[in-house]
């Protein structure tokens, strides 16, 4: 059965990952669990140059006050099952998840699995590969590692611990606290549970139900909106599971049961929380009202077009509006960063975290360098800025004013270098390009003059 400690943390704030990983049974009756593939070297293979990512800490210390950010995952089990030669899956299911300490404030939020994004080491791909890249290349990072720097990258806020929960032990749990009550938005909706000959279809209003059909609603695909209503089910599953755990008090059983249960539950979980973290995030989660519990889902306002890549349909985000739902979903007042925000715009610029490019369209030696020197003197990186001389083609292709273009929608770090180098709103471009190399570019010109 699931570790009820990370289930409980996970129920109280609104959190959970249902597009879970579930043990395959293969036609001999051979079982397959994921978290344990025939190949467990973790070598890097001959001729992979792993990419150069931080390594996700087994155990990494938490002070009690500190927002957390999880991201959760779920794999697809049909990726290692019998009739697989893999030793990874990708992931069915990312949900971000986090709690604010001290406003008591929980987010979540939803991203849809066929989503294009910059893997980093890897370029562009389905947001679903980065934890599959990451495993089968062995990189010191591991899946994990290189999931949450693809969605650090996409969402640009820090992440600070991951977890891949199995879907079986979600079922045990939900039948263990007796079921979910869950409304339906319609009549007639056809839901086909793990295991054989159930299909089951739910009538318009409230229903109530077991694990097994609370899976199953959660990962229903074959509505209007498909993964995007999955994603908004999901969280509604999760927080009718949340309702019993308050409504019943069952939340003291289920910390008195923690170490047995997290001993029971432990080989089909991976993740970098220790019990003791969960304990007391949990603790903490409890008083979570909830319309302090934020919820969003990336699906088609927040999309420039679905493509069809290697004959497969594809979600192009429009990252200005990504940045924008992740605004709003992760702080309390809709502005960039936590739950406090930060009210001045040079902190929110930095939390973006953006690649700047700095490109001198002028015949004076050394602009660009200086200028890249005057952004370090007001708090950029120097690691994040690179500088270099135009083309003669873009010294004839660019207007007579400096100019900087938005690539990747970082509408923080647009208005404070703006406010920096006095530019207006006419010399301000967003032109999203899912293939550039950084994410702002500075493209000087002869208006341009430091400060002195």
């Amino acid at each position: 059965m699931l570790a009820t400690l990370l289930v409980a943390f996970v129920v109280l704030v609104g959190f959970g990952s249902f597009g879970l990983v579930r043990t395959v049974i293969g036609s001999g009756g051979t079982s397959f669990n994921p978290f344990n593939p025939p190949q467990v070297d973790n070598t890097p293979l001959p001729g992979v140059t792993p990419t150069q990512l931080p390594i996700v800490p087994e155990y990494k210390s938490w002070n009690g006050v500190d927002r957390v950010t999880i991201l959760a995952m779920g794999l697809d089990a049909r990726d290692i099952g019998p009739e697989s030669t893999s030793t990874a899956a990708r992931t069915d299911t990312m949900i971000v998840l986090s709690l604010d300490p001290v406003t008591k404030v929980a987010s979540m939020l939803s991203i849809p699995r066929d989503l294009y994004v910059d893997i980093p080491g890897y370029g562009f791909d389905k947001i679903n590969k980065a934890y599959f890249d990451g495993e089968v290349d062995r990189l010191p990072a591991g899946g994990a590692g290189l999931a949450i720097q693809t969605v650090q990258n996409l969402l640009g806020i820090p992440i600070d611990y991951y977890a891949v929960l199995d879907f079986n032990s979600f079922t045990a749990f939900v039948d263990t606290i007796g079921g979910i009550e869950v409304y339906v938005p319609f009549d007639n909706m056809v839901i086909d549970p793990v295991g054989p000959h159930n299909t089951t279809t739910l009538n318009f209003g409230w229903n109530h139900l077991d694990g097994a059909l609370a899976l199953g609603y959660a990962r229903a695909r074959h509505t209007a909106n498909g993964d995007f209503d999955r994603a908004a089910r999901t969280q509604q599953v999760i927080l009718a599971i949340r309702d019993k755990v308050l409504n019943l008090n069952l939340l003291t059983s289920l910390l008195l049961k923690a170490p047995q249960l997290w001993s029971q539950a432990s080989s089909s979980i991976k993740t970098n929380l220790t019990i003791d973290q969960i304990i007391q995030l949990a603790l903490i989660a409890k008083d979570i009202k909830r319309q302090n519990i934020r919820q969003g889902v990336i699906d088609n306002d927040q999309l420039l077009a679905i493509e069809t890549i290697n004959n497969e349909d594809t979600l192009i985000p429009d990252m200005e509006k990504v940045r924008e739902l992740r605004a709003k979903v992760f702080t309390s007042n809709g502005v960039l960063g936590y739950a406090t925000p930060p009210t001045d715009l040079t902190s929110l610029a930095f939390l973006e975290n953006a690649r700047i490019e700095i490109v001198n369209g002028t015949n004076t030696s050394g602009l660009a360098g200086a200028t890249k020197t005057f952004l370090i003197s007001h708090g950029f990186s120097d690691a994040n800025i690179t500088t270099r001389s135009a083309t003669a083609d873009e010294i004839s292709a660019f207007p007579a004013n400096t100019l900087i273009t938005d690539f990747s929608g970082m509408p923080y770090t647009i208005r404070y270098l703006s406010s920096l180098m006095n530019l207006s709103a006419a010399d301000l471009v967003t032109d999203i390009k899912l293939d550039a190399k950084v994410d702002i570019q500075i493209f000087l010109k002869y208006d341009w003059t430091i400060p002195q």
